[in-house]
């Protein structure tokens, strides 16, 4: 049996680390509560004496919180999965916790059955980190035997330009690598990897299944060179004249995505006439490479295809903030798109934290659909709830076209449910307003202005409102109810027109008359007749 994963538990709250020790069985999931700390200095000193893979920390501690202590950890050990315990209904931790690094959320009170589920999800992360690292020496070991450093060597100082061109020729072929044509060009391969926890093995031995790939689908043509970058990205240099590098690029994009599970991006640099030049193609495939955040995942990109916009100040981004707010409320969709597209002008798409910003100015505009959800009068639990299932979406995102897609969706949810729940109130006012009439009838002074004055509405809001959810008009309605009621005291009494009529709020025995044959179809005097006629 494999050794039991070691996991600690920091919080200042003793029945807390008690409820989270005993509410599932750790050790029929091979994990062992190695240790337990109530503060960040006892925790950073188990962590040391203990060396644990996986740690469970509140969020709120006196003096260092849990998001300073998982900075503190993972900047020592970043290998360790770090699962945050927050009852916080604020989405200032999640835009930390980005930066943290935090692998999880379990939310307060703690749930058994989610506490299960995390322990899982760890758990198999640590396992495949372990089973990869036997495997990942391995694939080292390969690689080494099959690509000679001094040639990867050489070939990434051609890269990076430090190395003396006028004397290259003879250690190139020295090292077997022959230049034939005046052509060079540079791309490169960034993977990736679909799951967010992956460790770094995990993420170099696919690196180097697609390594192995394009290596397959390039063949044995001695002027295209295959190797890794000093960052581990895959680069191809191209020197074969009759090659057209972007397309063949196009083509290994679609088999390594069909055959392989990940997302990747390849930079393709200008064609240049001089040795000395592969390192300028370099530079122009990474600018490609780095437009990814605004292309998209899974694209190949042509350094002449890019464009940077110019940023232009918008003012204040509080300003638009306020904006945003505004049009989710009135359910404005063109107008909340275009507003988030002012939001994210403002951001440096080739800034190598481009994605982070992005992510940081996305929790804050799902934050304001939440925040408008609950002042619509949602549940506020259930409410955060989807609060926090989407901060794990957003950690996700890697790219503008999957961010946009991401806040198309919220947004398109929110309006609909603002919508459904309005509509909801409106429906229950409006019922509200016919208990009323239905209850005062008789008040001759009974008017669409007097119900309007009542329950605080202008007039003509109410009447345009009433007559969409009931489909009659307020008068028409005033009106079927009395005349419902005088049918009744015609049936049950035998009272003068003029003293039914005022018993219904009618002060006018004439406009009485009127509105009965207009609603029953009859005259009173014959509605009377019809009624002698049934008793004999």
């Amino acid at each position: 049996m494999n050794e039991c994963i070691k996991v600690l538990i920091v919080d200042d709250e003793y029945l807390s680390r008690n409820l989270l020790k005993n509410c599932i069985d750790w050790n029929s999931l091979n994990m062992d509560i190695a240790g337990e700390a109530e503060d960040a200095d006892e925790a950073l000193s188990l962590v040391d004496k203990l060396n644990p893979e996986v740690i469970f920390t509140d969020i709120q501690m006196p003096i260092i919180d849990g998001i300073q202590l998982s900075e503190m950890i993972l900047k020592q050990k970043p290998g360790i999965k770090i699962v945050a315990l927050t009852g916080f209904n604020d989405f200032d931790y999640a835009q930390r916790s980005i930066k943290a690094g935090i692998s999880d959320y379990i939310l307060k009170p703690i749930n058994q059955a989610e506490v299960l589920r995390t322990a899982l999800k760890v758990k198999q992360i640590v396992e495949q980190d372990r089973k990869n690292s036997s495997e990942y020496i391995k694939l080292r070991k390969e690689l080494y035997n099959n690509l000679a450093f001094l040639k990867d060597k050489f070939l990434n100082e051609l890269l990076n330009g430090s190395i003396d061109v006028s004397g290259y020729k003879e250690r190139s072929a020295f090292l077997g690598i022959h230049f034939k044509y005046n052509s060079f060009q540079a791309a490169i391969i960034e993977i990736l990897t679909l799951e967010k926890d992956q460790s770094e093995e995990s993420r170099l031995i696919v690196n180097m299944k697609i390594l192995n790939h394009v290596k397959n689908d390039l063949g044995d043509n001695r002027y295209i060179y295959v190797f890794l970058d000093t960052t581990n990205r895959i680069i191809i240099l191209n020197n074969d004249e009759n090659i057209d590098l972007y397309e063949k690029c196009e083509e290994m994009r679609e088999n390594i995505i069909r055959e392989i599970p990940c997302n990747l991006c390849i930079g393709v640099g200008r064609l240049k006439k001089e040795i000395g030049e592969i390192s300028n193609s370099y530079k122009e495939a990474l600018e490609a490479v780095n437009y990814r955040i605004a292309a998209g995942n899974n694209t190949v990109i042509l350094y002449n295809n890019i464009h940077f916009h110019a940023m232009e100040p918008v003012g204040n981004i509080n300003d638009l903030y306020v904006k945003l707010d505004f049009y989710i409320k009135t359910g404005l969709r063109e107008k909340i798109s275009e507003t988030i597209d002012e939001i994210f002008n403002n951001i440096d798409i080739k800034d190598r934290t481009a994605i982070k910003t992005l992510r940081i100015n996305t929790i804050s505009i799902t934050a304001s659909c939440f925040q408008k959800l609950v002042e619509s009068g949602l549940d506020s639990e259930e409410v955060y709830k989807l609060e926090t299932q989407s901060y794990k979406q957003i950690l996700l995102l890697e790219t503008l076209p999957d961010i946009r897609t991401y806040l198309s969706g919220i947004m398109d949810k929110t309006i609909d449910t603002l919508n459904k729940h309005q509509n909801k109130k409106i429906s229950s006012f409006i019922d509200k307003i016919k208990e009323y009439v239905r209850d005062n009838y008789a008040d001759s002074n009974l008017s669409l202005a007097s119900i309007a004055k009542l329950f605080y509405l202008n007039p003509s809001y109410l009447s345009r409102t009433f007559k969409k959810e009931t489909s009659v008009s307020f008068i028409e309605y005033l009106t079927s109810v009395r005349i419902d009621k005088a049918i009744e005291l015609l049936k049950e009494s035998n009272l003068k027109v003029f003293a039914i009529a005022e018993a219904v709020g009618i002060s006018d025995p004439n406009y009485f008359s009127t509105c009965f044959k207009k609603y029953s179809g009859v005259s009173i005097s014959d509605f009377r007749k019809s009624l002698t006629k049934k008793e004999s």
